[in-house]
């Protein structure tokens, strides 16, 4: 192969000796294997640098006129020798990767050979020139510098050349190929990874045994983030059981196995005697349920006149059934506090039945475990989450639509462990264009409402059973779309109803989604004696708040009060604070502060309505008095410092009814022949 051809492959290849000025034997042999021996330069050919040097000697700047003619002869013999065996040397391929162009020092193993070379041929230079009459024509340094460095390739070269190579690839590699250097760092990335795990498991076990620390003293009681009777953290969520229940902090939580909840009272009831008390000009106050105050209901002129009139003529048989309706959050959505004053209202004025009840709903929204409801096929939505066709939702805040086959079962509570007899059912349902027909069947009787109308609005029909049934069926046919609000399930009275319509979630501003008209004609359908709205724990971060004048927290309430009382109802109007709510600061638990004015606000809107209003925080001694309740013993107050606990509710419910109960005798008091004529007047909305 000629020389200086470029391969695909990596080669040495043996220089040209009229490089050199002068030789060196090492031995004597032949005088073609002298000359290769003593070749004074290696070339790497690489894709990097594929074109040979051209040559180079300092004996091309040596003027051969001084040299005898003889020498001249015979070196030139010489040279042409030496060329032709050149000539015929073949070019030794490396099978290796191309090598990179080396950037920077040169390996350390081929700068220690070159130094022991270039020390080796210091020494033996003066002895083995055969030229030594070259040295005064050519420059002393450039010939040293040269012949030296020729001599130390070759020889490296001639010592072991594959192994040099090889050697020289691997500290190239080494240096520069990345793969490699991603490899080496591997190691210390796993171990840097170990070390990080090993840091969250100590983070971890440190963060469960600070959590361990309040459970050690009676004095950290109030920082121990979980309680009995509490929902256990992660675990309620992963449980395959879907039945949610009313958990001790009031809240709606996934059952995990059946509880029997026992009857507790926290004290024995108020008895009222079955004949009307003796009416005296002075009446004494009920007294505290410790720690809960008993807060008078603040009561403009007229404000109550109706339910009371209502609840005057019952005792006196002049009147069927007087219906409270009541609005929420989930301070009552799971019927607690109102249970309570349902009881209490019906063990005075006698049992009007249930109410009005959602035909579906899912339970963590609301519910009411006493009564019956079993229902399949239906989608429901409410107006936290929104979800209707329109802005109508029924009473309850709740409406159920199917356009296929869909059931529902509704009965009251049990009596002696029978469902007591109903003897009226009153289905609210939507018309709407494409709308389908279902059946309404009461045992007794049974019927087939056509839904099918040109335009949206709403129906309600009243199925009656003289002797009473526990149950009403309703079943969709199938034929289109079908909507149903709920069906009110009462007694023949008299008596009285409470009918919860709490949503989980709900505030002021989850009455914008119930259209207004609708709203009006579904309660207009109840004719209730008395409207009320309890809400506010859901809004203690409304920025409206922080504002000295309330203004624009103001206009809301207001606006979500006309839906509910409006001058063509006729009814009471009694507006419920919220609870007190709580916050650590410094460890210690104090009430929110958005409260105050919240609840300062609310009662400016009572009057402007002309509602009556009562402090439900101050019913539980007022600012600050989460804590006292979370201390009590038993537990009142749950450990999220926002709910009560089964029996905190309770206390709150029996307060409430000793109020309006006391509120009722003082009115009997001013009236004593009751109220004729009642005009609760218009209502109007105002800046």
């Amino acid at each position: 192969m000629p020389q200086g051809e470029q391969t695909p492959e990596r080669s040495i290849i043996l220089p040209d000796l009229t490089k050199m000025k002068k030789r060196k034997k090492k031995k004597k042999a032949s005088p073609s294997q002298s000359k290769v021996s003593t070749s004074s330069s290696v070339h790497v050919v690489s894709p990097q640098n594929p074109i040979l040097p051209e040559p180079s000697s300092p004996m091309e700047t040596h003027t051969e006129a001084n040299a005898p003619a003889q020498r001249v002869s015979a070196r030139s013999v010489e040279i042409t020798s030496i060329t032709e065996e050149l000539e015929k040397t073949e070019i030794i391929p490396i099978a290796i990767e191309p090598l990179p162009i080396l950037i920077g020092p040169k390996p350390i193993a081929q700068r220690e050979k070159e130094e022991k070379t270039e020390d080796f041929n210091e020494k033996t230079d003066a002895n083995t020139d055969p030229y030594p009459e070259m040295n005064d024509v050519t420059d002393q340094n450039e010939y040293d510098v040269t012949e030296k460095t020729d001599r130390m390739k070759l020889q490296v070269v001639q010592e072991n050349p594959i192994v040099m190579v090889e050697e020289y690839t691997k500290e190239l590699d080494v240096c520069e190929d990345p793969a490699r250097e991603e490899n080496r760092k591997e190691p210390n990335r796993m171990r840097i990874h170990q070390k990080e795990l090993q840091h969250l498991l100590v983070f971890g076990f440190s963060f469960f045994l600070l959590g361990l620390i309040p459970y050690t003293t009676p004095a950290l009681a109030d920082y121990r983030p979980w309680e009995k009777g509490d929902p256990i953290p992660i675990l309620s969520l992963l449980s395959p059981s879907q039945t949610v229940v009313e958990d001790e902090q009031g809240n709606l939580a996934v059952q995990i196995e059946e509880v029997v909840e026992p009857v507790e009272e926290i004290q024995a009831p108020i008895v009222v005697e079955e004949t009307p008390p003796k009416i005296s000009a002075i009446i004494d106050p009920p007294e505290n349920r410790s720690p809960a105050v008993a807060q008078e209901i603040s009561i403009p002129s007229g404000s109550m006149d109706h339910y009371f009139q209502r609840l005057y003529q019952i005792e006196n048989g002049e009147d069927d059934i007087a219906r409270a309706l009541i609005w929420g959050d989930s301070t009552i959505a799971a019927d607690g506090i109102v249970k309570n004053i349902r009881a209490r209202m019906q063990e005075r004025f006698g049992d009007g039945g249930p109410g009005f009840i959602p035909i579906n709903l899912n339970s963590i929204w609301t519910m009411r475990k006493e009564i019956l409801r079993k229902s399949s096929g239906w989608s429901t939505n409410n107006i936290v989450y929104g979800g209707a066709s329109s802005k109508r939702y029924g009473l309850a805040g709740m409406v159920s639509s199917s356009s296929s086959k869909a059931t529902t079962r509704l009965g009251g509570v049990k009596v002696d462990g029978v469902r007591q007899p109903l003897h009226r059912y009153q289905i609210f349902y939507q018309q709407q264009p494409k709308g389908g027909s279902f059946l309404a069947d009461i045992r007794s009787d049974s019927i087939t409402i056509d839904t099918q109308s040109e335009e949206i609005s709403d129906g309600h029909i009243d199925l009656f059973s003289d002797e009473g049934v526990p149950e009403v069926n309703l079943s969709s046919n199938g034929d289109g779309v079908v909507t149903i609000y709920g069906v009110a399930l009462e007694t023949n009275g008299p008596g009285v109803t409470w009918e919860t319509f709490g949503v989980a979630g709900a505030s002021v501003s989850s009455m914008k989604n119930q259209g207004q008209e609708h709203l009006y004609s579904q309660i207009s359908a109840r004719d209730p004696a008395l409207v009320v709205y309890w809400t506010g724990g859901n809004e203690t971060g409304y920025p409206s708040l922080k504002s000295k004048t309330g203004k624009a927290y103001k206009r809301i309430y207001r606006k979500a009060i006309l839906k509910l009382k409006h001058e063509s109802i006729e009814a009471s109007c009694l507006l419920i604070g919220p609870l007190d709510q709580g916050v650590r600061e410094n460890g210690v638990i104090k009430s929110k502060k958005a409260l105050r004015k919240l609840i300062q606000f609310q009662k400016e809107v009572a009057e402007e309505v002309g509602c009556a209003y009562w402090d439900a925080q101050a019913a539980m001694g007022g600012e600050n008095s989460f804590s006292a309740w979370m201390k009590s013993k038993p537990k009142l107050a749950a450990s999220d410092l926002s709910h009560l606990t089964r029996r905190g509710r309770s206390l709150i419910g029996e307060t409430l009814s000793d109020m309006i109960l006391y509120s009722y005798e003082k009115w009997k008091i001013q009236n004593p022949e009751g109220i004729s004529n009642l005009s609760p007047g218009a209502i109007q909305e105002s800046e």
